[in-house]
């Protein structure tokens, strides 16, 4: 993923602020928005802004709501999210230092874990700049389901999964179109 320097970037889920943080501070963007459906990890995350702030070369806001919804009417150039992604189902196989640390709003999905996914995916077509990325985190064991979901949609170019380092499919990268003929969901 190569982006031109400017355009809006957001980080749905934004929990702590690490990712919009991190983008804020390694990135070239006009202005990086966090958005999280609980207003108490927002106020963790302004907590963490302000003790970076000085590191920051785009300035970050945050909003309140649900998946896309916060950013809805803007054009952006990148979207990234780590959702929930875990099954109802899967919950007792997690460690209890995940299941009982994490909220279970940040942890779990309907929909054996893609339901994120599907929201993402195909509501991020409608705010993303042609050419522009969406970057999921996903659970290795349903990452070529959401690539596949990707494909589907048919918005998207180029989409790949990518390895973490451990060698397990744990990030979707995907391009929107740079016309809009097919970009029908």
């Amino acid at each position: 993923m190569h982006a031109s320097s400017g355009g809006v970037a957001v980080d749905v889920g934004t929990g702590s602020g690490a990712i919009a943080l991190a983008l804020a501070q390694e990135g070239a963007f006009d202005r990086v928005i966090g958005t999280d459906i609980s207003a108490d990890a927002l106020a963790v995350a302004r907590i963490n802004r302000d003790r970076v702030a000085a590191l920051l070369r785009s300035p970050v806001e945050w909003r309140l709501g649900a998946d896309l919804t916060p950013v809805q009417g803007l054009a952006v150039r990148v979207i990234v999210s780590n959702p929930p992604y875990i099954a109802f189902s899967e919950a007792a196989a997690l460690p209890p230092s995940v299941r009982d640390w994490e909220p279970p709003t940040a942890l779990f999905a309907d929909d054996n874990g893609m339901a994120r996914y599907e929201v993402l995916l195909r509501g991020a077509p409608a705010l993303l700049e042609p050419n522009g990325w969406i970057v999921l985190e996903c659970d290795a064991r349903r990452a070529r389901e959401t690539a596949t979901l990707a494909e589907r949609i048919g918005a998207y170019d180029r989409v790949r999964v990518y390895d973490d380092l451990t060698g397990r499919a744990r990030v979707l990268v995907a391009q929107r179109r740079a016309h809009s003929g097919s970009d029908a969901i």
